[in-house]
């Protein structure tokens, strides 16, 4: 459900004046803007797993694309099929050359059971330093990464 972001919006524009490499906006934004930043349009499913291979997916990736350059979804991980059904996802979504490189995509799980998606992700993982708090559950070090893939 689409909420009001006016005040989101304003404090956004002094922001984008700078402009910034990246910035990220959620999909409860409502008008694109044209800026020289490129523009990560995201959405979270912090609570219910999303279903990857469900209708609703498709409709956030096309909110994404008509909002910005590089479209995220976040979803909590249940259980290991919820990584699997990602993976599926995504190599289905990789597989459109001419797509994902228009709108490349960052896609991962959250929690415990979902930092093994964050490492088979494919473009911009999220990271955390090591000094920092995980601004995320199940998010990991640049590290822990680089050791997972190495495992």
């Amino acid at each position: 459900r689409d909420r009001d972001v006016t005040g989101v919006q304003t404090c956004a524009l002094p922001i984008l004046n700078l402009s910034p490499t990246l910035l990220g906006v959620l999909l409860q934004v409502k008008k694109q803007h044209s800026y020289k930043s490129k523009i990560i349009a995201s959405y979270h499913s912090l609570q219910e797993p999303i279903d990857w291979n469900g209708a609703e997916v498709e409709r956030y990736i096309q909110k994404g694309q008509a909002l910005g350059n590089i479209v995220k979804i976040v979803s909590n991980a249940g259980t290991e099929e919820d990584n699997s059904s990602l993976e599926r996802f995504t190599a289905k979504y990789w597989a459109n050359e001419d797509r994902c490189s228009r709108f490349p995509l960052i896609a991962v799980n959250i929690g415990t059971i979902g930092e093994i998606t964050r490492v088979r992700n494919r473009y911009f993982t999220p990271v955390t330093h090591s000094d920092l708090p995980a601004a995320a559950p199940g998010q990991l070090t640049v590290e822990q990464i680089i050791g997972r893939i190495g495992a």
